[in-house]
């Protein structure tokens, strides 16, 4: 394990972040995403933290970037553009 810190959570953010894992009705995108920003701030690195999560390094890297420049509002996703799917009936 690296000593490095690849991003530093304040204590609150800590905090929601554990309690968003522990309720256990999110998407799995967005526990994936609070999973790997608390094993960041536990020192991990990139590559333990892709393998652990299962997917690739630079999506780790991009989530730490989003998770320094817009805070934990990048957890869920954005609006999807284009017209929604229609099921017939």
């Amino acid at each position: 394990m690296s000593n490095k810190n690849h991003i530093q959570l304040s204590e609150a953010d800590q905090a929601n972040l554990k309690e968003l894992i522990s309720k256990g009705s999110i998407s799995a995108r967005t526990y994936r995403r609070a999973f790997a920003l608390l094993e960041l701030h536990r020192g991990q690195t990139y590559t333990a933290v892709s393998q652990t999560v299962g997917v690739t390094k630079q999506a780790v890297s991009i989530w730490a970037t989003n998770y320094r420049e817009n805070g934990l509002v990048f957890l869920t996703d954005r609006p999807k553009s284009g017209r929604p799917k229609r099921y017939p009936v």
